[in-house]
């Protein structure tokens, strides 16, 4: 079966969590859609050789049924996909087997397995049969070579995104991999998807897939990054640490104003054998993607002028 998965001051602690807790709710507040989100437009899209990032924040995946008792199938495979999430999931032994199957119009799709990191939320899946052609057709779309919905979320979804991965050959089937990315999704304990086209096939094949997530870890930070001058100053009031991501709230508290202006990040690490990489940010809120192991990042906060920079203090995240 494992062959089959493709190879100074006192900080008031509690209102502080509440106020992060609050603080990435709103950042990532969006529209409710009433039915359904239709997401494959928000989604980046890559082949086997491009490069791949994605993102959630909040809890860790906790295994359910069997864990890949062989996990580098499922590892080398994230991995031909330079998606780096999976394989960091998959070292760690925190992708789960799911192998079910719907077959419609001569064609049997299969969710072979599944993570959710808290923020990042990845699938595996396989599709077979008779009626799938030969080659994947170039004159029809979507351009990854399958189309889905996704239905019945609690929360707000339009801010859904994510990475797909392009439908590959793989012996007689087609696989490929997806990778969700959202903060509202902290209670979800199944994720429904409808995959509505496969390599050119029209269809309804619906999965209800277990993903059930722990509680993340939320930690105070309460630390201010200012400019030489004082004109900018960032405060980061706290970060949510997932087993592949970190969620960092801040609030830009000083900045001169000049047309144009904007804050970015940097990411630094410490131990040679780790990374650490800006995958997101918003006005509130950014992500960065992570080695499991990861103990310190360095956030290296700075203003960009016109061509100018002005670098603020260095924030150190310790995220033991």
């Amino acid at each position: 079966m494992q062959n089959d998965l493709f190879k100074g001051i006192e900080v008031p602690t509690t209102d502080v969590n509440h106020a992060i807790k609050q603080g990435i709710t709103k950042g990532q507040h969006v529209k409710k859609t009433r039915q359904k989100a239709h997401l494959t437009k928000r989604f980046t899209m890559i082949g086997s050789s491009a490069a791949a990032a994605i993102l959630a924040a909040g809890l860790v995946v906790t295994p359910i049924g069997n864990v890949l008792a062989q996990v580098p199938f499922v590892g080398d495979y994230y991995q031909m996909l330079n998606m780096s999430v999976g394989v960091e999931m998959a070292s760690e032994q925190l992708v789960t087997e799911i192998n079910e199957s719907v077959t419609t119009n001569g064609v049997t799709v299969t969710v072979t397995s599944a993570f959710y990191d808290g923020h990042f939320l990845g699938l595996t899946f396989k599709a077979t049969g008779s009626e799938l052609p030969e080659n994947l057709p170039t004159d029809v779309g979507p351009e990854a070579g399958y189309s889905f919905d996704l239905f019945k979320l609690q929360d707000d979804t339009d801010d859904l995104g994510g990475t797909l991965a392009a439908l590959t050959k793989e012996g007689d089937a087609y696989v490929s991999a997806i990778i969700l990315e959202n903060h509202n999704l902290q209670d979800l304990k199944t994720l429904p998807i409808t995959f509505t086209s496969m390599a050119g096939v029209r269809g309804e094949w619906k999965f209800n897939v277990p993903v059930e997530a722990s509680p993340s870890k939320t930690l105070i930070l309460n630390e201010t990054a200012v400019s030489a001058n004082g004109d900018y100053a960032v405060l980061f009031s706290g970060v949510v640490i997932n087993k592949a991501s970190v969620v960092v709230n801040f609030a830009i508290q000083e900045q001169v104003g000049i047309e144009g202006e904007g804050l970015l990040f940097r990411s630094k690490v410490k131990t040679e054998n780790d990374y650490a990489s800006i995958s997101r940010t918003d006005n509130t809120l950014l992500v960065l993607k992570k080695g499991v192991e990861m103990e310190t990042i360095i956030l290296e906060p700075y203003f960009k002028v016109n061509n100018k920079e002005i670098n603020l203090t260095p924030i150190e995240l310790n995220l033991n």
